[in-house]
């Protein structure tokens, strides 16, 4: 028995170690034969980290001050600082350290919390061999670093539910609220967490029951909080001294709700007609406006009035987004392949997004929250409510991106729950009309 418990603790650490260089050779692999310079939203995010180590700020442009969420600049701007500009092998490196790092911390607190170390050891390869996160990881785009900070923020989360240390939950806020400020939709995952907070009173941690009083409760959430004003404050602050009002997002909000309505129609207060584009409206935004924020809250008011119109129209647009997330893999701020990263037969080894997989990843988490705890109910929650806020404002897949690495990864946990059920079926199986005790021993011949 104990060779058995042997082997199966070398085989663990085996496949551990063999998801760790499948981590890293794949991301290698892809970034040695992909050729491609920072372009569109990622030519800003760089130009906008310029700026920050010139001394500047947070502007795209002259007017437009605010118009891109203000993490990925920072970063931008700590790894050239440190290692040069245009260093954007550094970069790389350094995002696949960051998604590394939350990845392997989330797979540890998973483990305490589910005493399984199977269940760490599939999701490890389902994000090391994910075409999406493997093609994130080359570019200076929000997804990669926003995957890295779902891994992080549920790895404090389950920490801050085990320890029930204030300092936990403050990091917790902070954490989440940052990468709400890194892309906007995360904010999906950032209410998960403090709802769970606040709703979950009994639960198990490693085959412990806990249980939080609502006074417990109520003072982890305040932490929480309080942890995401830390976050917010600074660039609500900044908002507040440009604008007069604070700030929690960027100001391309307006404009993103319209990307891909084609024109719109606003009436404006004296009867007069507008009938203006996304791109119309950017383009015009300078010359009408004192400041970007302003000019935003006019784009809105082309959407708010679209929708009053026909209401069933904006609901029809919702399901065309739906089904394009669920299935398209293109996207379009790339000038390389999504689907076609490194050489066969390799490519064909790295797993990528189908309606069929999605449904099944998500029935393996919602599984693994029902059978392990309640506390994991979190993952799923934080996906399905980022990807409904993603196509909420804008038809692009790309936003399914960050949380496809997990979510395919419920696959391999559905699989690993059947395979046990099987196992123990048959065990069951073969059990049946077997006699058992003294009975089983009479007629045995004795032995010499």
């Amino acid at each position: 028995m104990g060779d058995m418990r042997s082997l199966s603790t070398q085989a663990r650490w085996f496949a551990l170690c063999a998801g760790v260089l499948a981590f890293w050779w794949v991301r290698g692999a892809y970034w040695s034969v992909t050729e491609e310079l920072p372009f569109s939203d990622m030519a800003d995010f760089e130009r906008i980290a310029r700026h920050l180590l010139e001394g500047g700020g947070f502007g795209h442009t002259e007017f437009f001050q605010s118009f891109k969420p203000p993490v990925q600049p920072l970063l931008g701007a700590a790894v050239f600082g440190v290692f040069g500009l245009e260093n954007y092998l550094a970069w790389r490196l350094c995002q696949a350290l960051l998604i590394f790092g939350g990845l392997i911390w989330f797979l540890v607190e998973l483990n305490r919390v589910t005493g399984k170390p199977w269940i760490s050891v599939v999701l490890l390869w389902s994000v090391a061999l994910s075409k999406a996160s493997v093609f994130w990881s080359f570019k200076f785009a929000t997804e990669g670093v926003a995957e890295a900070f779902l891994y992080m923020s549920v790895a404090v989360l389950l920490r801050a539910f085990r320890t029930r240390a204030r300092v936990d939950f403050l990091l917790l806020g902070v954490l989440a609220a940052l990468g709400a400020l890194h892309r906007p939709n995360f904010v999906g995952c950032t209410v998960a967490c403090g709802l769970a907070i606040l709703c979950l009173r009994r639960y198990r941690i490693g085959g412990l029951k806990i249980r939080a009083g609502r006074r417990a409760r109520w003072v982890s959430a305040a932490v929480f909080a309080l942890g995401g004003v830390l976050a917010f404050g600074p660039w609500a602050l900044r908002g507040y001294q440009l604008y007069g009002t604070p700030l929690l997002t960027n100001t391309s909000g307006g404009y993103t709700w319209i990307f891909d309505l084609g024109p719109v129609t606003l009436t404006e207060d004296d009867g007069t007609v507008v009938t203006k584009s996304h791109n119309e409206l950017l383009r015009e935004a300078p010359t009408h406006f004192p400041n970007d924020y302003e000019a935003q809250r006019y784009a809105f008011r082309f959407f708010a009035e679209w929708f009053r119109e026909d209401p069933q129209r904006y609901f029809d647009v919702l399901l065309i987004r739906a089904r394009m997330t669920l299935n398209e893999h293109t996207v379009y701020l790339t000038k390389v392949s999504r689907t076609d990263l490194i050489a066969e037969p390799w490519n064909a080894m790295l797993i990528d997004k189908s309606p069929l997989l999605l449904l099944g990843g998500l029935l393996g988490l919602a599984l693994l929250c029902l059978r392990e705890s309640a506390v994991l109910s979190v993952l799923p929650a934080a996906i399905v409510s980022s990807w409904f806020l993603a196509i909420l404002v804008a038809n692009t897949s790309r936003y399914l991106d960050p949380v496809l690495p997990l979510l395919l990864g419920g696959n391999a946990v559905l699989a690993g729950y059947l395979l046990q059920a099987t196992i123990r079926f048959n065990a069951r199986r073969r059990g049946i009309g077997q006699p058992s005790g003294p009975a089983a021993t009479r007629g045995a011949p004795e032995e010499s």
